[in-house]
């Protein structure tokens, strides 16, 4: 998937998230998407994704729901906006789910409704 225009840390384009990767970038959109730790214990797995000065924290289910098409999913259960990006929601829940989706080993389902966090 070339959409988000996502390369690795040296610049150089990828098409999809390598197996272990845990961020991705889009200079083009100002935005990145990095895995900050947690799934123990059935615990969420917590991301960040920052977007154009905003950072959006994203909660994902430990366990995974039963596959489509041959690939595992992930469900999306809290997705908390900054106040000040919130109107912009929708661009940042489809920005979410294409970095989300592009990983072969993940595909995600978003089963939540953005919350307003603080700035």
């Amino acid at each position: 998937m070339n959409s988000l225009n996502i390369k690795d840390w040296t610049g150089r384009q990828i098409e999809k998230f390598s197996s272990g990767d845990n961020w991705c970038i889009d200079r083009e959109k100002n935005a990145f998407l990095m895995y900050m730790g947690g799934g123990r214990a059935d615990e969420p797995y917590i991301w960040t994704f920052w977007w154009d000065g905003h950072e959006v924290r994203i909660e994902v289910s430990s366990g995974y729901a039963k596959p489509i098409d041959g690939k595992p999913v992930q469900e999306i259960t809290e997705i908390i906006i900054p106040i000040k990006a919130f109107e912009r929601k929708d661009e940042i829940l489809k920005l979410i789910y294409k970095a989300f989706s592009s990983n072969d080993r993940l595909v995600t389902k978003i089963l939540c409704e953005p919350k307003e966090g603080d700035e």
